[in-house]
């Protein structure tokens, strides 16, 4: 999650970051771990960025240093941005579907690349606390992506139902909501909640040195930087994830020390494919999409602690299985969802986090 260069917004044998945004984020279903812990099939490769790399976790990009640090060349801008300490924010989320291939993210908000039936236009919110402290000791930092009436558009079916990933520390949970969801997350209103992975932080606040300066992304739109790279995947084209600065500092509306505001988080969505190669429109249908930031502010660490504490005090209560958001469906949201069959079972095939290399 660079022209015909991608990422998705899940990773590793399944991929998700994310931020969202959780950003690398994404989920898979294998494994009797339930929340206790998961296999390797849980933990995600992210460049660094959700998790550390180590042996089973390769540099996707930067494969120079142990640590997957992108040292910036003669002429980049440095120093790189960085996340304020505690944020919360509104986004707007535009799923390119039409006349893709020559216009890729990041966009401007609207976007100019494209006209407005190139597109779907969706909400959501995200919160975000590196400060947290998990009362097992396991991690540190929180953050929540709140997607309102459309998914994150990265597994083979519909995204037409609210959805959240929540990272606690290291721990990592999605929620499912029905698609006529509240403004902000509501717990009680769960339809769905399974373990995403036992090692998915937030990103840290300098998150941004993991992943490679790209001078055509910040072409795209006037006055910002833009930091992505791309990961391979044997079926359909490669999987883009970035991230988009305002160029210049400036200070919260509310004031403070003026900072890099974030402009977008851009990555590749699910497409599905027929026996050529070309995309079949099957759902969700999101060759791009773009996360842009409405509103971002710094915001208290101690805003989120009624947060944070309903999440923790809910996985403490219910019992969370194994996400199984790829092929194995997702049961209660979209009970009548066929698995797709992989590129070499079947005419149809997709690009997904799911099919990357660790």
């Amino acid at each position: 999650m660079p022209s015909e260069r991608t990422f998705s917004s899940s990773i590793g044998r399944s991929l998700r970051l994310g931020p969202a945004a959780l950003l690398l984020t994404a989920a898979c279903g294998a494994g009797p771990s339930g929340d206790a812990g998961a296999g390797p099939d849980n933990v995600f490769p992210t460049n660094g960025t959700h998790n550390e790399p180590d042996a089973s976790r390769k540099c996707m990009a930067c494969s120079d240093s142990p640590t997957c640090t992108c040292t910036r060349k003669s002429g980049e801008p440095t120093p790189d941005p960085q996340w304020p300490a505690a944020w919360v924010s509104d986004w707007n989320m535009y799923r390119a579907h039409e006349n893709w291939q020559a216009n890729p993210p990041p966009y401007a908000d609207p976007p100019k690349t494209l006209a407005p039936s190139d597109y779907e236009l969706s909400q959501g919110t995200s919160y975000y606390d590196s400060t947290y402290k998990p009362a097992d000791g396991d991690g540190e930092g929180a953050m929540m992506e709140y997607y309102r009436r459309r998914c994150l558009p990265i597994f083979p079916k519909s995204n037409h139902y609210s959805c959240a990933f929540v990272s606690l520390g290291n721990k990592a949970y999605f929620f499912g909501f029905p698609e006529e969801a509240p403004q902000a997350p509501d717990l009680s209103k769960t339809a769905y909640f399974c373990f995403f992975s036992p090692n998915n932080h937030p990103p840290r606040p300098n998150f941004v040195e993991h992943l490679p300066y790209n001078p055509d992304d910040t072409a795209r739109v006037p006055d910002i930087q833009a930091y992505s790279l791309t990961a391979p995947v044997p079926a359909g084209p490669p999987i883009l994830f970035g991230y988009a600065f305002e160029k210049n500092s400036r200070a919260d509306a509310g004031g403070g020390a003026p900072y890099q505001h974030p402009f977008a988080f851009y990555f590749s969505g699910y497409i599905e494919l027929d026996e050529h190669g070309q995309p079949t429109h099957g759902a969700p249908d999101a060759p791009y999409v773009s996360q842009n930031y409405v509103g971002f502010h710094q915001e208290k660490p101690g805003a989120f602690a009624d947060l944070w504490a309903k999440v923790d005090q809910y996985r403490k209560e219910k019992k969370a299985p194994d996400c199984t958001l790829f092929e194995n469906g997702y049961p209660l949201l979209d009970p009548g969802a066929q698995a797709v069959q992989g590129a070499t079972g079947g005419k149809k095939r997709g690009r997904s986090w799911q099919h990357l290399k660790r």
